[in-house]
């Protein structure tokens, strides 16, 4: 519940401070002194949109108490929680003197306090809560609690699903890649220095004609009449005539025999040299194709062919180790089907207790209709599927129209904000056992109401402040007479500045501010014994 609020510099608000109680507060005062800027001012704090120009220097402070069981669901174990909202250059917000992001604090303030009148965030108009309050009427919150753990493990196992596929496919797609890549060198099947062995080859094809050339004028030269081979065998024969004359040069004979011999393994070794010069020129392309496809292996796979080979290896032993896990995908593809089975049969079962309930909770709504002047209004709750999720596959929302005329339209859209706050009374009256919101503030509650529903009104606020804290802002001693708590509002003015000032009024003090609002600027005796009747009678 709110316990205390302080505001500094917030419009017209200099400086103020307020502490709440449990059940039914009223705030009164004057027209124009600030009642509903207090109530802004606990809005801006909480996350909402300010309705005016905010001042640089503005801080709002507010603190709650009893917070554990409205807070547990956020994560917040804290029985007090602090809220601070600086304004400087730029807002801040701080939960519990931590700087906080601004969706913290509506999620905070959705949990805490739910505004009805003026205020454009009521947590109220919102589908999904408006669907947990019929689940909780109807008694179906275990269900609910239930069904949610089982969707919960449903997206689970679906992302897990989902990531095993994306996963098998990648593993698909790299091992559609190493196969490849592994073709191409496969295909190839190179051999170490296979590439120098080929250039060197290939240097020797392309210059065969030339290499023919030299090797038969080497060969003329050695070999035909009058050439090296001729001479060598003139001066070989004359060397054995010297050395049958004289032995002493035998030692020549001897090397010339050796140069003869030389000279016919050159002539020899020169025809066998001529015989493998291939002029081939099929067999040059084929090299030349082989070298260029060894130049593309290098490239992609290392720089050289030792570098293409150890690739090779490596993308063997990828291909080797990668594996494909088909079999869990199966398991899991199983397991979900069951999951969305079980699924289908419970969001079934939370429909149908949902539409057994409808008629009952409107039938109650509407008679709570009937005291609060709203008696030609209808309400109604539309229920549709629209898919699944964590809550079941119904989308939920509450529907009213004042007047018969008038096309029914969800709370949100309601213009009259007299009738919205009257049906959100009727509303909350109606949920009080099952409406986990702590602190509800009612602003504009009492407008066009007077006479015999002002007294219902009252009366129903103050059933309902029995199960939560009830701020109301009134003009109407009907409803001002049945407050445990009763805070006036003034505005006066001081060396020319005006302040807002805020009272909580006890005793006689009360009785006046009752007989005001029952007679307005002037006061008479019969106000006064009205308003101690009213009284009296809480």
């Amino acid at each position: 519940m709110l316990q205390e609020l302080y505001i500094h510099n917030y419009t017209i608000i200099k400086e103020l401070s307020l502490s709440f109680s449990p059940g039914l507060t009223v705030i009164t005062g004057e027209t124009g002194t600030g009642k509903s800027i207090i109530i802004d001012a606990l809005g801006f704090s909480l996350g909402e949109r300010p309705r005016g120009e905010i001042k640089k220097d503005t801080h709002i402070e507010s603190s709650f108490k009893n917070c554990g069981v409205s807070l547990s669901k956020l994560g917040v174990r804290k029985d007090i929680v602090i809220i601070k909202t600086d304004v400087k250059e730029r807002t801040r917000y701080y939960l519990n003197d931590s700087l906080a992001s601004l969706k913290v604090i509506n999620e905070m303030r959705k949990n805490l306090i739910d505004m009805v009148g003026g205020h454009s965030h009521q947590s109220f108009f919102s589908p999904g809560v408006q669907l947990g309050l019929l689940d909780d009427f109807a008694g179906l919150k275990n269900e609910v609690d239930s069904f949610g753990k089982l969707y919960g493990l449903l997206c689970e196992r679906s992302e897990k699903l989902e990531r095993l596929r994306k996963k098998i496919e990648e593993t698909k797609r790299t091992e559609e890649f190493i196969k490849w890549e592994l073709e191409s060198i496969e295909r190839l099947n190179p051999k170490i220095d296979e590439d120098n062995e080929l250039e060197e080859r290939l240097r020797v094809l392309e210059n065969a004609e030339k290499l023919l050339q030299i090797t038969d004028e080497c060969r003329a030269i050695l070999s035909e009449d009058g050439g090296i081979e001729d001479g060598i065998t003139r001066v070989r024969n004359l060397i054995a005539e010297l050395i049958r004359i004289d032995t002493q040069v035998d030692v020549l004979g001897k090397r010339m025999e050796n140069i003869y011999y030389e000279i016919k393994d050159i002539d020899s070794l020169l025809s066998s040299y001529t015989e493998k010069i291939d002029l081939d020129p099929e067999e040059i392309e084929k090299i030349r194709t082989r070298v260029m496809e060894l130049k593309e292996l290098k490239r992609r796979f290392g720089g050289s062919l030792e570098g293409v080979v150890k690739k090779r290896d490596e993308l063997r032993n990828r291909l080797k180790h990668l594996h494909v896990n088909e079999e869990e995908k199966n398991e899991i593809e199983m397991e979900v089907a069951e999951i969305n089975k079980e699924i289908d049969t419970r969001a079934e079962i939370l429909s149908k207790g949902r539409m057994s309930t409808v008629q009952n909770f409107k039938k109650l709504v509407m008679s709570e209709f009937a005291d609060l002047g709203l008696q030609k209004a209808r309400f109604d709750v539309r229920v549709e599927q629209t898919g699944i999720r964590e809550t079941g596959k119904d989308t939920v929302e509450f529907i009213f129209s004042a007047n018969p005329d008038q096309e029914m339209a969800s709370l949100a859209k309601i213009a009259s904000r007299g009738e919205l706050s009257r049906c959100m009374l009727a509303l909350k009256k109606v949920l009080a056992e099952v409406d986990r919101i702590p602190t509800l503030i009612f602003d504009e509650i009492d407008i066009g109401v007077s006479g015999r529903v002002a007294d219902a009104v009252g009366d129903k606020l103050k059933e309902l402040s029995e199960r939560h804290q009830v701020i109301c802002i009134t003009h109407l001693p009907q409803i001002a007479a049945k407050a445990d708590t009763h805070i006036r509002v003034d505005k006066v003015l001081r060396s020319g500045k005006t302040y807002v000032t805020v009272k909580e009024l006890r005793g006689k003090d009360r009785e006046e501010e009752i007989a005001r609002l029952i007679a307005g600027k002037e006061v008479t005796e019969s106000a006064r014994k009205h308003a101690k009747a009213l009284l009296k009678q809480v």
